[in-house]
């Protein structure tokens, strides 16, 4: 199995897999129905939490690949900027609006 080759490669390297901090995602084609079977993940005999997301170097992953989970992580994270920017200026002229009257948070809704 593809998991007991890398966890070998990583023992070599002199390292530790943690599987209480380890979560895994079984990625589906777009078309085909979700594996109706719960399925069991090892590492080496401690069984690891299977999820239908994770975020993985900053980019949220989904078992789809449709990345709807990382533009709405994305636009909430951007949104709580734009909030913390506006009360940093409360007392400054505020930024113009585009002319469309468009935010930020508003092109981003998904």
């Amino acid at each position: 199995m593809q998991i007991s080759v890398i966890l070998r490669r990583i023992k070599d390297l002199g390292l530790t897999v943690s599987a209480s901090k380890t979560n895994a995602v079984i990625f589906f084609e777009k078309r085909k129905p979700v594996w109706d079977r719960p399925v069991e993940v090892l590492v080496g005999d401690e069984p690891v939490e299977v999820k239908g997301s994770m975020k993985y170097l900053g980019v949220v992953l989904d078992s789809r690949m449709t990345f709807r989970d990382h533009f709405k992580y994305v636009a909430e994270k951007a949104s709580k900027v734009i909030r913390a920017l506006g009360r940093l200026m409360s007392n400054l002229r505020r930024p113009v609006r585009p002319r469309g009257g468009s935010t930020l948070t508003s092109l981003c809704q998904c």
